[in-house]
């Protein structure tokens, strides 16, 4: 089955809610440790990210992104993008951050801008090339969490 890239920026996927996440000194953190372990919605991917610590409301902030197990070789994975919005308003961020590869399997989000406190829902996008009986075929990955700050 050939899947477009720009199709499945419709999410159909499975949108992962972080349970045991407590408000705190201002953004939200889990209560259990220091990074959100995260499963993309086909899971091909398992990520960690410490944007709990780096959140700040109105203030732009970076952080990092690790892809800690892969269906993919990191060779094969083409892009990496974040996503921002406020379901309950109806609107995303006012900006695009920037995603850059760091080593394999490890990104850092630059310039993320979430301007008013509430309930975001953050979307990482990783596309990647996978392998088929009969081609090469670009895949999308959606990896998506609540977060309220």
């Amino acid at each position: 089955m050939h899947i477009h890239l720009h199709h499945l920026l419709i999410v159909c996927g499975v949108i992962l809610i972080l349970s045991g996440c407590k408000a705190q000194g201002g953004h939200s953190e889990m209560a259990t440790g220091s990074a959100a372990a995260l499963v993309s919605s086909n899971h091909c991917f398992t990520a960690i990210t410490n944007w709990q610590q780096a959140a700040k409301v109105n203030e732009y902030f970076e952080f990092d992104l690790t892809l800690n197990e892969s269906c993919v070789a990191s060779s094969d994975i083409a892009a990496v993008s974040l996503y921002a919005d406020m379901p309950a308003h109806g609107h995303g961020t006012n900006n695009q951050p920037v995603v850059k590869k760091v080593a394999p399997f490890i990104y850092r989000i630059e310039g993320v801008l979430l301007h008013m406190p509430g309930d975001w829902r953050i979307t990482l996008e990783v596309a990647y090339m996978h392998q088929t009986q009969v081609s090469m075929q670009q895949q999308l990955e959606v990896i998506s969490f609540n977060a309220t700050l």
